[in-house]
């Protein structure tokens, strides 16, 4: 299971008695060539690493197969975001050659959480991972998911930019009101569930480094659209 282990820690590091407690919980699964790992409707019990093979994510609209990405060599593999959410996926995830994947059940992850205390610092892992570097370089790219990103007619007019406007007000008051107490006590629940719980300093840091992201996202257009139009 060096597999595993190797996996884990380019997030976070394991002693040897950690690893007695997460190593045994993670299975082998074997798929043949043209098998589903995960499945639209289902819900995703499972994070998958990958041994061997190589796997497709894709969904299917108006009678075409749109592939999302592919899984090999080491990378995580599954519906992920069912997996996170607990919602009936979205995507197939199909074996394009005889695979093994290693994989772990969501309620063993969850334990794992409150045993392991290393597996708790995944949030100060993810914090770091979403915050851009000085020279506004984005490192770690990942892809919105699914729940939440807007349907067609969910934004109407100004209303969302009044809405994030409203929730940017209220979390400067929870910074200001942060002033006075410890940042110690309870794990704070992520968007994401339980899946993945942040202490209070996290809470505050990653919500901060999202929104800087898109910051620079949006310089980016701006800049972008200037020089278009000088172009002119």
């Amino acid at each position: 299971m060096d597999l595993v282990r190797d996996s884990i820690e380019r997030y976070v590091k394991l002693t040897d008695m950690d690893w007695a407690e997460v190593g045994p919980c993670w299975k082998r699964y074997t798929f043949a060539k043209g098998d589903l790992v995960s499945q639209v409707g289902r819900v995703e019990t499972r994070a998958y690493i990958v041994d061997q093979g190589v796997q497709r994510m894709y969904f299917e609209h108006d009678g075409n197969e749109h592939c999302l990405g592919f899984a090999y060599g080491h990378s995580w593999s599954g519906d992920y975001d069912s997996f996170l959410g607990q919602r009936p996926g979205r995507f197939q995830v199909q074996a394009l050659t005889d695979s093994v994947l290693v994989g772990i059940e969501r309620n063993d992850l969850l334990r794992l959480y409150d045993r392991v205390p290393a597996m708790d610092r995944w949030g100060d892992y993810f914090t770091n991972a979403m915050q851009p570097s000085q020279e506004g370089a984005i490192s770690w790219r990942m892809r919105t998911m699914d729940r939440f990103t807007p349907s067609p007619g969910e934004v109407v007019e100004w209303n969302a930019l009044d809405a994030f406007e409203a929730m940017c007000h209220s979390f400067i008051g929870l910074l200001e009101r942060a002033r006075t107490r410890g940042l110690e006590g309870e794990k704070v629940t992520s968007t994401l569930g339980p899946i993945l719980r942040l202490k209070v300093g996290d809470a505050f840091r990653f919500p901060i480094a999202h929104q800087t992201r898109h910051m620079l996202q949006i310089q980016r257009v701006l800049h972008t659209l200037t020089e278009l139009e000088a172009a002119r």
